[in-house]
């Protein structure tokens, strides 16, 4: 069992892989299922815990989303597309929060076969991408789509990295993935990489907090700050991307006239404004760019966006307001209770975590901040960093 896991993870993370259009690591999820059902009892359906009834309500309210729509054919048709991913992604809640007790990861293995699985995706992406890509068997990405599988997964990468060989191979790599960020200009991207990475490499810093520990994390930032304000390599940041060199160097002016900001701002007051309209079951799952309601643009620079047409056909850009627009109080509800959980949790057994807890705790942070600036919670990706962040939580408070 242990072995097909690590397969599985190996393939979400190399999730460019597919057969006939699917993720291959969907078919090995099934295989998973059928496995432990049939050899190992592990009791996946079993309402045993509170996270797998927050999981089944989850569930339920994506599925009365859904079917809030039964009467608009485009609208119920478009939910009916995706409501399979939502069942799926419950289903790995459950599998995930049922087998600690019966055996445990080997979390070395694991952060290795996620490790290959980032190494082979950042090869494909720079040098297979574009000549490869297609519907069928070699998945095309969006810079988005990378941007977020770098921010949840190169702490990974580095941790297993540094433990497997050298601090400064571990680092070389950081510096290289940074720079590929700085290049193609991925904000949010680039920060939160550069946090999570950094945090993973001095992880030894935030265990059993010290005066000392706390004087060299200030030292380590106060370097880091120094050497950003290098002049030589202040205007390399300004020639790679102005925009990153706005969020250095706080450069707030530009920001309030940056349409990509804008728009996220103006796609969440939509967010809410259809909320408020059906808080319930809100328009339903994948229906928020398919829906119009009216934006008075209240905030700051919204002359700059308000009349352009970006009212349809545009994504959310904010995971949190999605997932309420589209699923209502009955799926935002039980999703934050999800979040929530883990968050509680983390803080409650922080003291009892070990090295790749930390690091699992690391990535889970960073991934929550992006969530608000993208709407990457429908992607598989996140809801495995979800599960791993549950198997850290459930293995460490089963021995309490």
């Amino acid at each position: 069992m242990t072995k097909k896991i690590n397969i599985y993870l190996f393939f979400m993370l190399a999730s460019f892989l597919m057969i006939v259009g699917v993720n291959i690591s969907f078919f090995l999820f099934f295989s998973l299922i059928f496995k432990s059902i049939k050899s190992t009892n592990l009791n996946i359906f079993k309402i045993n815990n509170n996270i797998k009834f927050f999981a089944l309500l989850f569930g339920l309210g994506a599925l009365l989303s859904t079917i809030s729509n039964f009467n608009n054919e485009l609208l119920f048709n478009s939910s009916m597309s995706v409501l399979p991913n939502y069942i799926y992604w419950v289903i790995m809640i459950f599998f995930f929060s049922s087998f600690q007790n019966k055996f445990k990861i080997n979390q070395y293995l694991a952060f290795k076969s996620i490790s290959f699985g980032v190494i082979l995706v950042i090869f494909y992406y720079l040098f297979l991408h574009d000549v490869i890509a297609n519907k069928m068997f070699f998945k095309k990405f969006t810079p988005n789509n990378i941007s977020f599988l770098l921010i949840c997964y190169v702490p990974y990468l580095i941790f297993y990295l540094k433990r497997r060989y050298s601090f400064k191979i571990s680092f070389f790599i950081l510096i290289i993935i940074l720079g590929s960020l700085l290049i193609s200009g991925r904000r949010a991207g680039f920060g939160l990489v550069f946090i999570g990475g950094l945090a993973t490499l001095f992880h030894d810093n935030f265990k059993n907090i010290s005066i000392l520990k706390i004087m060299k994390s200030i030292i380590i930032i106060l370097f880091i700050g120094l050497i950003f304000q290098i002049k030589p390599i202040k205007n390399s940041i300004f020639n790679s991307s102005p925009r990153i060199h706005s969020i250095i160097y706080n450069d707030l002016n530009n920001l309030e006239t940056d349409r990509s900001s804008l728009v996220r701002k103006a796609m969440i007051e939509k967010g809410i404004s259809l909320l408020n309209s059906n808080i319930l079951y809100g328009v339903g799952l994948n229906n928020f760019n398919k829906s119009e309601t009216e934006i008075t643009g209240n905030f700051v620079g919204s002359e700059y966006v308000i009349d352009k047409n970006i009212f349809e056909k545009t994504s959310s850009h904010n995971s949190y307001i999605n997932m309420f627009a589209e699923g209502g109080l009955f799926l935002g509800i039980p999703f934050l209770l999800i979040l929530l959980f883990i968050i509680k949790n983390f803080i409650s057994i922080f003291n009892k975590l070990n090295d790749f807890d930390l690091i699992i705790l690391i990535s889970f942070s960073c991934m929550l901040v992006h969530l608000y600036f993208i709407n990457a919670i429908v992607n598989s990706l996140a809801w495995l960093n979800i599960c791993l962040a549950l198997t850290t939580i459930l293995r460490i408070k089963n021995k309490l």
